[in-house]
Order: C-alpha cells, then structure tokens, then sequence
C-alpha cells in the first residue's frame, strides 16, 4: 500500500479539493483508494464532498473514505486500511502541531505541499516543510495560478527548484472548476472543463510516481 498525505499549515490553499482529486483519479483507473479525512472541523473537508458523490454512478467503485475526525484516530487506523487498498490518500487539517506533521510524515511514502503564490502561503508552505523533516523530500504543488498569473507560477517554481525544493511540473490553474464540482456533487476529473481535468489527470500520475520513488 502507497500512502500520501497532503499538509499545509494554511487553509484556502487547495489542499482538500487536490486530495478528493488525486483520489477520485486514481480510482477511476481500477486501484483502489481510501481517502482518509483528518479534519474534524467537517464542513470544507472532503467527507460532505464523497457523502454527495457515494450513492451516484459517478462514484468510482474502487473509491472509498474514512471520516477519521482527527490525526489520532488515522494514525491507529491506518494499519488497517492495508491489506485492502492500493492507495490511502490523507487530507489533513490546517494549523497542525509539529507533533502531529511529523508523526504523519513518518507513516507516508510522500507529503505533498499545495501553496498559492502568494507570499503568506509560502511562508506556510515553508513552515510545514522544515516541521515535518521528512527523510523522502515533499513535493510542492504550485495552486491557484489562472492565465494572468502563470508567468508569476512558473517563476515561482524556478525558484523552488534552484533551491533544492522538489516542486510538480502541473500547476492548478484555478479552484474554480473544485468550487463548481463540489457545489453539483461530482468529482473534480468529471467536471466539464478541459483544462481543470486535465490539470488533475497530470498532476495525479506525478505524484503517484513521485510516491512510488
């Protein structure tokens, strides 16, 4: 089994909306995935979103999810999810404890960063970074960056790299297409925009090898 937890110390940075997708994506290959929700603040996190996609034919047979309600409880329940899935995907709250970051870190094969451009989450970004420590290097997924904005995005990612950073070639251009998947209960690879779809077709297959080296 691959586990992969998505951590920002900040909300509002996509980190829900690239978990429900890089779950959903995968499932719709045939693997199967347990994306295990850590909030226990529900309203915003991806348990209401699966609730309004399970009973439909748009759900991914091979799709399931745990409404864990904190990080204690995914941490004991994760030896469970084993022997029965490909993939656990873990969408962890904002503003976690060092304790916490670490502890999840170190039961993952990869933590991926979502981060806007914006400079607070950045910082936010950092700040998850250096707490984790992390022996296997976080991937950083640039969110956010509509047309307007993608020459500051792939500046960004310049950056990152040229400091040592291991940042995702796919940049989310907008959470708009989430917004509107997650307002009509679907998923966000069955929205009927192009672009976003195909934002999370590429950015699932990198970091699900970036998960399995």
């Amino acid at each position: 089994m691959t586990k992969i937890a998505f951590m920002s110390a900040k909300g509002g940075v996509g980190k829900t909306a690239l978990s429900v997708a890089v779950a959903s994506a995968t499932a719709a290959e045939g693997r199967t995935v347990a994306l295990v929700d850590t909030d226990p603040q529900i309203s915003g996190s991806a348990t209401p979103w699966l609730r309004r996609v399970e009973n439909t034919t748009l759900m991914p047979p091979t799709l399931s999810y745990w409404d864990a309600g904190s990080t204690e409880a995914a941490v004991s329940g994760l030896p469970s999810l084993d022997a029965d899935h490909d993939f656990v995907i873990l969408d962890t709250p904002p503003r976690l404890d060092e304790v916490s970051l670490r502890t999840i870190a170190s039961l993952v094969d990869l933590v991926v960063v979502p981060t806007t451009t914006s400079d607070q989450d950045m910082e936010a970004a950092m700040q998850t970074i250096v707490s984790i420590r992390t022996k296997n290097k976080p991937v950083i997924v640039i969110t956010q960056a509509p047309p307007s904005a993608m020459h500051d995005a792939h500046a960004l990612q310049t950056q990152l790299r040229e400091r040592g950073f291991r940042v995702a070639n796919t940049i989310t251009r907008s959470l708009v297409a989430a917004r509107r998947a997650y307002r009509f209960g679907v998923l966000p690879h069955q929205v009927p925009d192009q672009n976003a779809v195909s934002d999370v077709i590429n950015l699932t297959t990198e970091i699900l090898t970036a998960a399995a080296n």
